[in-house]
């Protein structure tokens, strides 16, 4: 098992493809809101770098629990965009970080930025809108 950087904790998988991609590590930071996690192979391309969809899955993953922090835990949220740029690269063995912040939220939608760091080199940016749901027309599955 690899080393977790003080002040991270697991965060707790949200459906069955974040649980076979995992696992993902958060802290909050001021206002910084942090996702982590170790590149594995599993996360990699055939050039043996992150796979821009595991990129990707970091930052939805890391806008979630952003913007999860800004509604009360009986309002849904679903990702209602998402958009990246591909900066940098990770190998097997980073610690890459996904760093969030939220530009502004609303009664039904939340407006994040962040960056995705390795090694203190930027490899991503993105911005995302997450929106909120009516979870008695939307429940959740077991």
């Amino acid at each position: 098992m690899r080393d977790i950087p003080t002040g991270f904790e697991e965060l707790p998988a949200t459906g069955p493809f974040s649980h076979n991609v995992g696992p993902f590590h958060s802290r909050i930071d001021g206002a910084d809101y942090i996702t982590a996690m170790h590149v594995e192979e599993r996360h990699c391309n055939r050039a043996m770098l992150m796979h821009g969809a595991m990129m990707s899955m970091l930052f939805d993953t890391a806008f979630y629990y952003a913007a999860r922090q800004q509604y009360d835990a009986s309002i849904g949220i679903v990702t209602g965009h998402l958009a990246l740029d591909f900066v940098g690269t990770a190998k097997p063995g980073d610690w890459v970080e996904a760093h969030v912040e939220i530009v502004r939220t609303g009664r039904n939608i939340c407006y994040l930025t962040g960056f995705v760091w390795n090694n203190g080199e930027r490899i991503g940016s993105a911005s995302a809108q997450f929106l909120t749901v009516d979870r008695t027309k939307r429940p959740l599955q077991n």
